[in-house]
């Protein structure tokens, strides 16, 4: 079975509308000089719907939800001898718990006694499982699987807020014993590759004077800054570097001066169903360019990091939506689930400057027609890069939106409605313009 791939489109009747578990394996020969000064992490960058994965037969990490990245780290489980076993259960089951839902319901066995013989149509185990949703169900491994090398002392996590006015503060964070130990320099670098901006602290501000921002197409060039973090020993000598480009741009509410081309999109192709190709997000961005798109909804689920990087280098503004369509009971599992999730798109996305709205898809409580409290908490949660930034929630009857005006927007659409049922309209949104 290729990864990654859908396992629904490699050929197998049997699997083509498999529901349950599927596992998946194989060895990898890991070099002992790798082993030596190195700790290894486990990466999966999207598996539907739920995975438990296992190294040499011991459990490493398990995830629950597609769409979305998660990691391990595997050192402790590997073998001395450098020859592993990597096994994958995937169970791509949906029901009321999940997110998505579905219907999962065992047909009650109806005994129907003919001539002595039961005559009930329905064999052990016979179940009716019904979705919501308008797309097929594809599932398995759906994007890369990778094995990181790391020191034992590397950055591990890192986030930056930015302003319309080149104004930035960030945090880098060190995992590893040695973590208190190392001398860390922080570099912001223009497209030139150019220094801005030097620091050796890992938490920091400052201010690019003059900074070139990040526009959606149309608006502007979608410029972007590269900052990079490296790590040095007491003797002086590289243990790690990290680099990653950023934008620098704000979002306003109840502006009219982006006015969103756009189009829903699906990650699915054939032969490939929803695994990722970096051939066909290629041909399907460089089609949004020739149709002059400066915009596009993730419709229904987070998709692929490489997709939101080519967002942030073409200048499309994106609408992210999490994992989750036309939910039918939200209860007190799938409410979890849902948090869970978004709080990992919000946390995968957070540095990217396309990430226009964070989506909540349609979520509400039947009494209020609101979001409920869970996901309300996280998305208000959210930093600002100033607290006074922020914008006022507006708790309309149908529409939700809040977020800093220097970040992103996280919105919840309940229901259709009128313009004037809200103080805030999710379709007024401007970039880059200062208020008083």
């Amino acid at each position: 079975m290729p990864v990654p791939s859908s396992f629904n489109e490699m050929g197998d009747k049997d699997l083509r509308d498999h529901l349950g578990w599927v596992w998946y394996e194989r060895y990898v020969d890991i070099p002992l000089r790798v082993l030596a000064n190195n700790r290894v992490f486990i990466r999966m960058d999207s598996v539907m719907y739920y995975a438990i994965v296992f190294v040499n037969g011991q459990e490493a990490t398990r995830h629950e939800g597609g769409h979305l990245p998660f990691e391990a780290e595997i050192t402790p489980l590997l073998a001395p001898d450098g020859h592993n076993k990597f096994t994958i259960a995937v169970n791509n089951t949906l029901s009321l718990d999940t997110v998505p839902q579905a219907e999962f319901v065992y047909n009650k066995k109806e005994w129907n006694i003919i001539d002595g013989r039961n005559t009930s149509r329905y064999p052990d185990g016979a179940f009716t499982y019904t979705v919501p949703f308008d797309f097929f169900h594809y599932s398995g491994v759906l994007r890369p699987v990778n094995l990181l090398i790391r020191p034992k002392t590397f950055i591990d996590e890192y986030k930056i807020d930015t302003n319309s006015k080149g104004e930035f503060n960030y945090t880098f964070t060190v995992d590893g014993e040695d973590r208190k130990k190392v001398r860390s320099t922080v570099r912001v670098k223009d497209a030139d590759g150019n220094t801005v901006f030097e620091s050796k602290e890992l938490v920091s501000s400052g201010q690019v004077e003059g900074a070139q921002l990040w526009f959606p197409r149309g608006m502007g060039a979608p410029y972007l800054y590269t900052i990079e973090a490296e790590l040095r020993d007491s003797t002086g000598t590289r243990i790690d570097v990290f680099r990653e480009t950023f934008g620098f741009r704000a979002v306003y509410i109840n502006g009219k001066h982006l006015y969103c081309m756009g189009v829903g999109w699906h990650e699915e192709s054939p032969i490939r169903g929803r695994s990722f190709d970096r051939v066909m997000m290629s041909k399907d961005l460089s089609l949004f360019d020739w149709l002059g798109i400066n915009c596009f909804r993730t419709s229904h689920y987070p998709y692929a990091e490489e997709t939101m990087r080519e967002a942030d280098r073409r200048g499309l503004a994106v609408i992210v939506e999490v994992p989750s369509v036309s939910p039918s009971k939200f209860i007190k599992k799938s409410q979890a689930v849902h948090a869970s999730l978004l709080k990992e798109m919000i946390t995968r996305d957070y540095n990217r400057p396309s990430g226009m709205v964070n989506e909540l898809s349609g979520v509400k409580e039947p009494d209020t027609g609101l979001a409920p409290p869970a996901l309300w908490d996280i998305a208000a949660d959210k930093q600002a890069m100033q607290q006074e930034q922020r914008l006022q929630v507006a708790r309309c009857t149908k529409i939700i939106i809040a977020e800093g005006q220097d970040h992103s927007l996280t919105m919840v659409l309940t229901e259709a409605t009128a313009e004037d049922d809200c103080e805030l309209d999710g379709d007024h949104t401007e970039y880059n313009q200062d208020h008083e």
